[in-house]
């Protein structure tokens, strides 16, 4: 009834500026709200009898359509999932920055930068924590404790130190890591986790899925910022836990004398 009473009214309207505009000579600066050409009082009801209303809701299907495929055009692919990306393209876990991004752009995110907010603390040296922005949700993700992937890098990947074995302090229930680069990867990837997370509980396509082999931080992830800030994280166990690999994982590689230092390649 609302839609018919609004629909009478854009009708009345748009006859009564046609009149006033034709009185004064000159044409009427409000748009008309209506497919069929307003009409003066003579006219009457002998209008509607010339009205082709077929050719019009023609028109109006048209135009619909237009409009349609213009805003799907522009409004994210939410069908583009994280997890999806994860599965099909692995190496890319160990770039989190990179995937983060292509998964945006794949999502149609229209007029969006990777956005982070660096935080800094001194301790025996400088070190960064980051906090990553979604484009859509303006939720936060502050630097996660990285973890290893257990995924295969591409073999003609070049990148900086792992995450998992990138020098990390806490400080203040934050993690904080010895460059800006470090921890805006660490941003991204606790991002990654909490979206993957998600998915698995949204999407039917997504069970079955073994999340923990593409879990990129030590920390749970959760549903919402208001659930991260209720987490009580024992990072005092984390951080024991990821030192005893790191130290593992150094020793088993040795350091010969005269063997040639690698050099990783800066990662943006």
């Amino acid at each position: 009834i609302r839609s018919a009473l609004d629909s009478a009214s854009a009708r009345a309207i748009d006859c009564y500026n046609f009149r006033h505009s034709d009185q004064n000579g000159k044409k009427s600066p409000v748009p008309r709200l209506c497919y069929e050409k307003p009409y003066t009082a003579e006219e009457g009801a002998s209008k509607f009898e010339r009205i082709d209303y077929i050719t019009i809701l023609g028109q109006r299907g048209e135009l619909l359509t237009r409009m349609h495929k213009q805003i799907e055009s522009k409004s994210p692919d939410k069908k583009f999932l994280f997890g999806s990306y994860a599965i099909s393209s692995p190496h890319l876990l160990h770039l989190p920055k990179k995937f983060l991004l292509n998964v945006f752009k794949r999502r149609n995110v229209q007029g969006w930068h990777m956005k982070f907010t660096i935080h800094s603390v001194q301790l025996e040296a400088k070190f960064y924590s980051a906090t990553f922005k979604d484009p859509i949700t303006k939720e936060l993700f502050r630097s996660g404790l990285g973890s290893k992937a257990l995924v295969d890098r591409h073999p003609r990947m070049k990148s900086g130190a792992p995450l998992h074995l990138a020098e990390a302090r806490i400080e203040d229930g934050k993690v904080y890591y010895r460059t800006k680069k470090l921890a805006e990867h660490a941003a991204a990837a606790r991002a990654i986790d909490c979206y993957i997370f998600r998915e698995l509980k949204e999407n039917a396509s997504m069970i079955g899925v073994d999340t923990e082999k593409l879990k990129l931080c030590h920390e749970e992830p959760y549903e919402s910022e208001s659930e991260r800030d209720a987490q009580q994280v024992d990072y005092k166990a984390l951080m024991a836990k990821r030192d005893g690999y790191v130290k593992k994982k150094h020793s088993a590689v040795g350091r010969p004398r005269h063997r040639k230092r690698k050099r990783f390649a800066t990662v943006d």
